[in-house]
């Protein structure tokens, strides 16, 4: 059901930017139709609002998980050696 709120929610905003093209046409042509501008700005803002609400989790970022491993091993190496002396 998210794929789908999201999917329609790029659909009605793709919706809304052709009809606000279709009021820069008509203000081009002399006779402009403001109809069209607030149903396509109304239909833009709507769709954005449905495809970002419903938008899928991110996935976890592994670019740096060796890094981030290492540097984790050398704080626990560094930890176990405090841990040793201090038992001396």
């Amino acid at each position: 059901m998210r794929n789908f709120k999201n999917r329609f929610g790029k659909f009605i905003a793709l919706i809304g930017f052709v009809i606000t093209l279709l009021f820069f046409a008509s203000d081009f042509s002399g006779s402009p139709d403001y109809r069209f501008l607030f149903a396509g700005v109304i239909s833009l803002w709507l769709g954005i609002k449905m495809s970002r609400s419903s938008k899928p989790p991110a996935k976890k970022a592994d670019r740096f998980r060796m890094m981030r491993r290492n540097f984790n091993r050398e704080k626990y190496y560094a930890e176990q050696e405090e841990e040793d002396q201090d038992q001396y």
